[in-house]
């Protein structure tokens, strides 16, 4: 019987800077360029046990209107493009800027790395082939901060629909946010999520105590331990 491969997607969205996909670890797992740090290293380690081989690609990063997309890129180059490494070992892929190009703001794009299933998988066995998505920012000539506007809004279904805009020029990062009403939690979703410069995302909300357009809502947000509060009235 042929062995079975199966893809599976890992983004890199932790707090430490090691990050695990199954059969090799990446470290660091958020790359910063800029024009006094045109290039930088990463680190692939094989956990296993039989030999690893991975591609390398990268893609420019857009939120648009709430959504991912992954768009083609010459500007960030990534080397060796494909590599294996032994049981144990480790490679450097070295991460660069082709060349510095001066924006306004903060400039994002993804490092993915592809597994790509070997001869080594016993027959008849179960491959999983790891996908890993690793953010890579590109920042200006001056320093960079994310602004966060938030907003609730009532909407005729009787949902809640919350949302962040990102006014700043650099991104920001969120493990978790509720959302309360008189002290009392009404939302909540702890899924990590970034807001980058000039984008805006929305979630909509269910709950039998929806608060009334005009009424005060309080949004705690976290990045890890930090927590930020703020507050809002419900459109």
């Amino acid at each position: 019987m042929p062995c079975k491969t199966w893809i599976v997607t890992a983004f890199a969205l932790l707090v430490s800077a090691t990050t695990f996909s199954g059969s090799y670890s990446v470290r660091p797992v958020t790359i910063a360029l800029s024009e006094s740090t045109p290039a930088t290293t990463l680190t692939v380690r094989n956990r296993e046990s039989t030999p690893v081989t991975l591609q390398v690609a990268t893609k420019k990063w857009v939120q648009n209107k709430g959504a991912e997309e992954l768009r083609e890129t010459r500007d960030i180059i990534a080397v060796p493009p494909t590599f294996t490494i032994a049981p144990g070992e480790e490679q450097t892929v070295r991460v660069g800027l082709r060349a510095y190009q001066s924006h306004p703001e903060e400039q994002a794009y993804r490092l993915l790395l592809q597994e790509i299933p070997g001869v080594s998988t016993p027959r008849g066995g179960l491959k999983f082939a790891l996908h890993m998505s690793l953010p890579v920012f590109v920042r200006p000539e001056y320093p960079t901060a994310a602004d966060l506007k938030w907003s609730v809004t009532r909407q005729r279904d009787g949902k809640v629909k919350l949302s962040v805009a990102n006014t700043g020029n650099g991104h920001d990062k969120l493990t978790s946010w509720r959302l309360l009403k008189n002290s009392k939690e009404i939302g909540s979703e702890s899924d990590l999520q970034y807001v980058l410069p000039g984008s805006q995302i929305s979630w909509l909300i269910e709950s039998n105590t929806a608060p009334s357009v005009g009424k005060e809502v309080e949004i705690i947000v976290a990045n890890g331990p930090l927590e930020r509060r703020t507050r809002a009235l419900v459109q």
